[in-house]
């Protein structure tokens, strides 16, 4: 049986937000950071509301983003998404 691993961002105070993401602006290297935390992951495990967010990736060229954003978009893409909802009829 595989591990499940939890990830989210947080300030160091534990502050984890109120649905709005304006506190976590990404700072240099810390995509790069995500990135490779998130790199061995092949399925990710998302609510309705996270995967609305995350979604914006999902038609992303790498070529398009910032050069810090490139690798995290190829493997966010690679990965399998499955989402847990009542209310989303389609993912794509």
């Amino acid at each position: 049986m595989a591990k499940l691993n939890y990830v989210t961002l947080m300030s160091l105070d534990g502050f984890i937000g109120d649905g709005h993401y304006d506190w976590s602006l990404p700072a240099k290297g810390s995509t790069e950071f995500i990135t490779d935390v998130m790199r061995p992951f092949k399925t990710y495990l998302y609510g309705r509301k996270n995967f609305e967010t995350m979604a914006y990736w999902e038609t992303k060229d790498a070529a398009s983003v910032e050069a810090d954003h490139q690798d995290f978009v190829r493997v966010w893409q690679a990965a399998e998404k499955i989402v847990y909802t009542k209310t989303l009829k389609t993912t794509t």
